[in-house]
This record gives structure tokens, C-alpha cells and sequence, in this order.
């Protein structure tokens, strides 16, 4: 996020013709941040940030976690809302996973929480530790966050929000949102076919036993 402070490069990245960036947002929650020690996102306001760096017509893609320890009751809802008030039309949302060796590792091995080895794949329902939330809940909560941005109208809504929209539809000829407006079926358009797989593959993951059969933590 620190990018949104350097507006020298952001204008060279203008010049430059970058269109895309990513970043890692992780959570709108300050209390998460400081979890997970990024520091860099709590200097100034995140949604400020995201506006700014895609007023330099640059679209925002970004990385989003739940399972943090301080992630309040409501941190779905939150994820949710913040991805559709900054417009991120490609969020990544994954579950809080502990990957050997790390710092997040080491202190819930320290607390007797740490279960099994990660399967590599944050977004395939499963946790290796023990969670402060209930595990069903931040499964079912994680669920519904892809329910709801992966909705190929909220996909393209957000890319028709985007500083500039209008004139990068007129170069390429028709935009997503063109493709709608048209009247063309959702599935025929780009964004919507891109979505739509994801979602798919999450949503239709049987509800999972918190702790897969991977190998265990000696």
C-alpha cells in the first residue's frame, strides 16, 4: 500500500503505460494488520489509498485474508463491503494459513494449535490450526465472501467504476459493461467467464472438517 505515497513513481508507472497492479490488502481490520505486521497498510486510509493509485489509470487487483486471531465477528461483511467500495473488480481471498518456518508458524506451534502441514492452497476450505473463531463459521463466512464478489455483475459494475472507464471502453471498442449494457447474456462476457470459474470451484467445495487428512505436525 505504500505505493499510494510515492507519487513520483505512480506517475512514472502512468507513463509507462502500466494497467494493473496488486497489492496486499489483506484485511480492512487494523487490529489484523498489526497481527500480521504489516505496517505499511496502517500509515494511511487503505480505501484512500486503492482510489488514488487507480486515479493514475491503474486497476487495482488485491490479496484479502480472514482467520486472523483479531478478526472481529463481522469481518465478513467487512471484507465484502471494502472490495466493493474501492472498486477491486480481481480480489484474491484466501484463509489464514501457517506455512513452515514463519513467525505465524512458530507461535501457534508455541500455543499448541498448530495441526497439520499447509496443503499449499488457501483457498481450498481446509485449516492447519486451530482458530480463535469457530471453525465452521470462518469456513461457511469465508464461503460467502466469494458468493458475493465473484457475482459477475459486481465484477463488472466495479470495472465500470473505475477513473477513466469510459475512455479505455472507447480504445478497446466495447468494455464489459458495454457487453452488458448491450443486452449480450453475462456468459458472454469477458469478465463474467473469467469470474465465474473461481467461484465455481470454491461454492462448490463440500463443507470441509476443519482439519484435513495431511500430514500431521510433529
Amino acid at each position: 500500500m505504500n505505493l499510494a505515497e510515492d507519487d513520483e513513481l505512480l506517475d512514472g508507472m502512468r507513463r509507462a503505460h502500466f494497467r494493473r497492479v496488486f497489492l496486499g490488502i489483506e484485511t480492512p481490520v487494523e487490529a489484523s494488520l498489526k497481527e500480521a505486521q504489516k505496517g505499511q497498510n496502517m500509515r494511511r486510509d487503505l480505501l484512500d489509498s486503492v482510489k488514488k493509485i487507480q486515479s493514475y489509470g491503474m486497476e487495482v487487483m488485491a490479496g484479502f485474508i480472514v482467520g486472523f486471531d483479531n478478526d472481529p465477528d463481522d469481518i465478513f461483511e467487512r471484507q465484502i463491503e471494502f472490495i466493493r467500495e474501492s472498486a477491486i473488480p480481481l480480489a484474491m481471498v484466501g484463509l489464514l494459513t501457517a506455512l513452515p518456518d514463519t513467525q505465524l508458524w512458530r507461535r501457534l506451534e508455541r500455543e499448541g494449535r498448530l495441526l497439520l502441514e499447509s496443503t499449499g492452497n488457501n483457498t481450498d476450505g481446509s485449516l492447519n490450526f486451530v482458530p480463535k473463531m469457530d471453525a465452521a463459521r470462518l469456513i461457511e463466512g469465508y464461503k460467502s465472501i466469494m458468493r458475493a464478489i465473484y457475482q459477475p455483475r459486481r465484477i463488472l459494475s466495479a470495472r465500470a467504476r473505475l477513473p477513466g472507464a469510459g475512455s479505455r471502453s472507447r480504445a478497446r471498442g466495447a468494455s464489459q459493461w458495454d457487453c452488458q449494457r448491450r443486452g449480450d447474456s453475462l456468459s458472454h462476457c469477458a469478465g463474467a467467464r473469467r469470474a465465474r470459474p473461481r467461484a465455481r470451484r470454491v461454492l462448490a467445495l463440500p463443507t470441509p472438517r476443519p482439519y484435513p487428512a495431511s500430514r500431521k505436525v510433529r
